[in-house]
């Protein structure tokens, strides 16, 4: 459960949210099949290979996680979903629908800070027109509803500290799951969630990489996190801000109810929040904490 100590890898964080995933899934009783269980050159399979194999599964539906990155000077942060075929004529329309169904549940996440807000779905053959049809190689293949998912910027910098983060990734994982129920009509989970960010009130983040909105404020990490009853009285479950830059926190079952937030660190006074969980939610909480001053 440790921060990624070797700096920020796309391959890792995806497969980190692939199992916070698969997890979530199989509570609902679904059957959940991966192209690779461990993140090395021997099981790094061919792009239409994967493809294949999601159809020899005869799988419902076929996901291929990733982040994105403009590799220029514009740095953004947003999802956007693929699947193969024209914006308005996909192959397998049901896909289509399976990629919105992500998209509007990925943009949900309030623990990040989106610079568009829009659901951006697209076809492969439509976004990449120069390359004909021959589309993205891990959709080109399949014959099951697909879709391949850019879930944010990573090298949007504030963003690529949360990736490092194992209770950011859940989130994503649970937005994965949410939208699998929601397209399938099934039942959420009985239980919800509580995640946010924290950051300091007043304290500018440094850095001369592009921010945006709280982004532009320290992050509060190694915090100490409490979950209480709604009075305050009982001590439920408890847990630490990130170690990585990004503030990050999260409770990954909590019963539907009120509840009271506590937030405490070391040089920051604490800071109390009243959360209410649904099922089938995450609760988001984003705090700014006011730093201690010894001076006046």
């Amino acid at each position: 459960e440790l921060g990624d100590t070797m700096g920020f890898w796309e391959s890792k964080s995806n497969m980190d949210k692939a199992f916070r995933m698969r997890e979530l899934l199989r509570e609902l009783g679904a059957k959940v099949y991966m192209s690779r269980v461990t993140n090395t050159s021997a099981d790094d399979l061919g792009l239409e290979t994967i493809g294949r194999l999601a159809n020899a599964t005869g799988a419902d539906l076929f996901l291929s996680i990733h982040s994105n990155a403009t590799g220029t000077s514009n740095r953004v942060n947003f999802p956007i979903i693929f699947y193969r075929g024209y914006d308005n004529e996909p192959v397998i329309p049901e896909a289509k629908e399976w990629a919105r169904a992500i998209g509007e549940n990925l943009l949900t996440n309030k623990a990040t800070i989106w610079t568009s807000t829009n659901v951006n779905i697209r076809g492969d053959w439509s976004f990449q027109p120069t390359w004909g049809t021959q589309g993205y190689g891990v959709l080109r293949a399949l014959t099951v509803p697909g879709t391949l998912s850019e879930g944010s910027f990573h090298d949007y910098i504030p963003e690529t500290y949360r990736l490092l983060s194992h209770e950011y990734k859940f989130t994503e994982a649970w937005n994965y799951r949410k939208a699998v129920s929601q397209h399938f009509g099934l039942p959420g989970a009985p239980y919800g969630a509580i995640a946010g960010r924290l950051n300091d009130s007043r304290f500018p983040r440094i850095g001369d990489y592009k921010m945006f909105d709280d982004d532009l404020l320290e992050t509060v990490d190694t915090a100490y996190v409490s979950l209480w009853d709604e009075t305050g009285t009982t001590k439920l479950q408890e847990t630490t801000s990130g170690t990585d830059f990004n503030g990050i926190y999260a409770f990954r079952k909590v019963d539907p109810g009120k509840y009271m937030l506590k937030v405490s660190g070391n040089r920051h006074y604490e800071t109390t929040a009243m959360v209410e969980v649904v099922a089938d939610e995450i609760s988001y909480v984003n705090l700014k904490v006011n730093k201690i001053r010894s001076t006046a």
